[in-house]
């Protein structure tokens, strides 16, 4: 396939470039950020003057990266406790690095680094490439770190550079075919390479360094392709693919090849329409139709953030608008997704199946990315318009938030982190100046991948949907083997007192077709099942979407199960205080359907986190195993969670019990691995405690009806007050409607909302018709303009 020719270098080449370099080398490696959060400020080289060439701002470019490596944005190591934790992670470091020295295999005629790790041959996975440079990009990392063990001695330097030489001559040249997966080759080999040349310097001998950027050259020739110059780059990829190949013209004095990743940058955060990105609405997709602002989001942004700050004021300085673009994304589609420093699993994919990479973590990091945006921020931009002020507000904003999910992330202790991860994170919590802002209310929606956000004051909620245009969820590399119902209506609610209900081995020992929120099919599926696997055809539907009225909104889907005849259409109304969830033409011939109400981990059975379970009143035994029938349920109540109201069916009698009819009850302990669902993953067994609350609507449902109000945090006493006045009617739910209306007193103000659904054309009861429409979510509140959105982009 043909490749777009290279451009050419950009054209400010006469007196005022040459004054910016002066300027840029005069300065430092970074600018300092007023306060205790800064950035590095490393020397300028020795010997560089007001006429430096090129080659010395190469040779700067590559001193920030080393020192981004070594400190992230910090001056070195932090003071008090922050300073114990990162001596605790360095020693840490320092143990793991030892263990690979000592089994490092630098002999003539070695063909891999590490026995373990062959890396010759078209049958040994590529991924031991990407593993056995990361092996010495860790001790290159200890080496260079000071006050480790390993940091004045110099023979461990030249044994990670001897290391090198074999993984390149053994397994990464230039000419070698790619076999298995492109991203070992393209990225996580090369940007582990690049980053051990950064941290090596002279150890590495000038064979070895020309055929490791040689080989850099053979793989990743051009930022903008990727998958063997088979398909563009996007999204993530392409802000990894330019980080390779700036860091590979700044190592290898090529301007030309930092001109090609600068370039390539152009445009990366602008909205696309279809395809990865981000979209109008905050939405961010990968792998073309899979919502993933949690972890390639986040890769983009961290890549972004740090080319932002390494380029920051030399001629390949990232756009100013760039710069604002990725402001943007932080406010639009970051923040909202982040409850507590945790990002949602709603939007992290397949990576809910990896141990070692919560959503505590992915909060951790993404907080880290706006301290380093924060600190690029310092930095002159490229092209573009920008002031001062404006910078040093929006870093003050960054910084805040950034303190706010740091102080509210509590998983994994500070020193389980990296060490520049911590001196990181340790400067801006230092920095009492920043003021951190409120936490997020509101309804944020983002239609365009199928996610809706409720937020309010100590709970968000999360929905997960599928499309013809969205996912379901992903399956790939072996991971996420039991994701079939994450967005078939998944519900996950994150509490401000139970901030760590899915961190804490959740995916591997929830039961996977009982999953909060869903309506499924029973039957077994094998792995993989309707999941977007190397991007199958979708099989959702192309009714899905939202409307919004301020802080209050309507969603809707019309749902089909995987592999089965089972549909059903469901509608959720988000209101100051709960969220009404409705569904109705629930279908499924030869089939047996449940509908989940809750399904929520208690965590340890040793210690167990709140659990007692009241329906009407009555409490119902909680000890393992114990299951029970409740007939006709009007509410209930699950300590350490909130209230659950279940509304009667339209026409029915007030008082009359759920319109689902009879709900069953369950408390278990469930017992799993993270072998099951992703491969690799630890086979030692996880035991958690859940209750489950759920309808059984029986064999060949034919037109079944659901409606039940959620209250999250609720006391029993005000759930049974609910029950009494729900401040919710159902007038309608048929095939073609489903009508949901506040009564009086539900909302501040006196306000009252009705909100329906129209799947086919028809009009709601006491509205004007609408006859001839086509299907739509409408909102409505009295005295108000109406408005109309329709599929498929509601």
């Amino acid at each position: 396939m043909n490749r777009p020719p290279l451009p050419d270098p950009p054209a400010a080449h006469g007196p005022a470039r040459r004054t910016l370099l002066a300027a840029v080398l005069a300065g430092g490696a970074l600018a300092a950020l007023p306060g205790p959060v800064r950035a590095v400020a490393s020397p300028p080289p020795t010997g560089v003057s007001a006429g430096a060439d090129e080659a010395a701002l190469h040779r700067l470019l590559v001193e920030r990266w080393r020192a981004t490596l070594l400190h992230g944005v910090a001056a070195g190591r932090p003071p008090g406790e922050w300073g114990q934790a990162h001596d605790l992670a360095v020693a840490a470091r320092d143990r793991t690095a030892l263990a690979h020295l000592a089994a490092l295999d630098t002999s003539d005629g070695a063909r891999t680094p590490w026995a373990d790790l062959p890396l010759d041959g078209t049958d040994v996975p590529s991924a031991h490439l990407t593993t056995a440079a990361g092996r010495l990009r860790t001790v290159a990392l200890a080496a260079a770190t000071e006050g480790g063990a390993l940091h004045a001695d110099p023979a461990v330097p030249r044994a990670v550079a001897g290391g090198l030489r074999v993984w390149w001559r053994a397994g990464y040249h230039a000419g070698r075919t790619q076999h298995g997966n492109w991203w070992d080759w393209e990225i996580g080999a090369p940007r582990a390479a690049g980053d051990l040349l950064a941290l090596l310097g002279p150890a590495v001998d000038g064979e070895t360094r020309d055929g490791v950027l040689a080989a850099v050259d053979h793989f990743v020739p051009d930022p903008r392709r990727m998958l063997r110059d088979e398909l563009p780059s996007t999204g993530a990829n392409r802000v990894d693919l330019c980080r390779i190949v700036a860091l590979r013209g700044a190592l290898g004095g090529a301007t030309e090849r930092l001109a090609t990743a600068a370039d390539a940058l152009r445009g990366v955060l602008d909205p696309v329409r279809v395809g990865d990105g981000f979209r109008a609405d905050g939405s961010f997709l990968m792998h073309t139709s899979v919502a993933y602002p949690g972890t390639y989001g986040q890769v983009l942004l961290k890549g972004m953030a740090e080319l932002l700050l390494v380029l920051g004021g030399t001629p390949w300085a990232v756009a100013a608008n760039e710069r604002r673009r990725a402001l943007d994304a932080v406010e639009r589609t970051f923040a909202p997704l982040v409850h507590a420093g945790l990002m949602t699993d709603a939007v992290r994919g397949r990576a809910i199946s990896r141990h070692h990479a919560t959503d505590a973590d992915d909060g951790f990091r993404l907080a880290l990315d706006l301290v380093t945006l924060a600190a690029a921020l310092a930095t002159p931009a490229g092209a573009g318009t920008t002031t001062g002020e404006e910078d040093a507000a929006a870093a003050s904003r960054l910084r805040g938030r950034a303190r706010s999910w740091l102080h509210a992330t509590a998983w994994r202790p500070l020193s389980a982190r990296e060490p520049a991860q911590i001196a990181t994170a340790a400067a801006v919590l230092a920095d009492r100046s920043t003021p951190e802002p409120p936490a997020l209310t509101g309804h944020f929606g983002f239609p365009d991948m199928e996610r809706h956000v409720h937020r309010r004051p100590g709970w968000s909620y999360c929905l997960s949907l599928n499309s013809d245009r969205v996912a379901r969820y992903e399956y790939m590399n072996g991971e996420n083997a039991h994701g079939w119902h994450t967005g078939d209506g998944a519900a996950l609610l994150y509490l401000d007192h139970d901030p760590h209900q899915y961190t804490d081995a959740f995916w591997p020992t929830a039961d996977p077709k009982r999953l909060p929120g869903t309506t499924v099919d029973t039957a077994a599926l094998p792995v993989g099942a309707g999941g977007d696997n190397d991007h199958e055809p979708l099989t959702g539907t192309r009714w899905s979407g939202e409307v919004r009225l301020g802080e209050l909104a309507l969603a809707a889907a019309d749902l089909r199960g995987i592999d089965s005849p089972l549909r059903v259409r469901r509608s959720w109304l988000f209101l100051d205080d709960a969220v009404v969830c409705a569904a109705s033409d629930l279908r499924a011939p030869g089939r047996t359907v449940e509908t989940t109400v809750d399904h929520r981990s208690l965590h340890d059975p040793a210690a167990p986190v709140g659990g007692r379970l009241l329906v009407d009143g009555r409490a119902v035994g909680t000890a393992p195993g114990t299951t029970a029938r409740h007939p006709a349920p009007r509410w209930a109540h699950l300590a350490g969670t909130g209230g659950y109201v279940f509304l009667p069916a339209p026409g029915a009698p007030p008082r009359s019990g759920a319109a689902a009819g009879p709900l069953l009850t369950l408390t278990e302990d469930r017992t799993g691995s993270w072998s099951r669902i992703r491969e690799g993953g630890p086979a030692a067994p996880v035991t958690r405690r859940f209750v489950t609350l759920w309808h059984d609507h029986g064999a060949s449902p034919a037109g079944a009806v659901l409606a039940h109000l959620l209250l999250p945090g609720a006391t029993p006493a005000r759930t049974e007050a609910r029950a009494a006045r729900p401040g919710i009617e159902v007038p309608a739910l048929t095939p073609e409607l489903h009508v949901l209306r506040t009564t009086p007193g539900a909302l501040a103000g006196g306000a009252r909302l009705t909100g329906a659904v129209f799947f086919r054309g028809t009009s709601a009861p006491g509205e004007p018709g609408a006859a001839g429409e086509q299907p739509a979510a409408r909102r409505a509140a009295a005295r108000s303009p109406r408005a109309w959105c329709r599929p498929p982009r509601c």
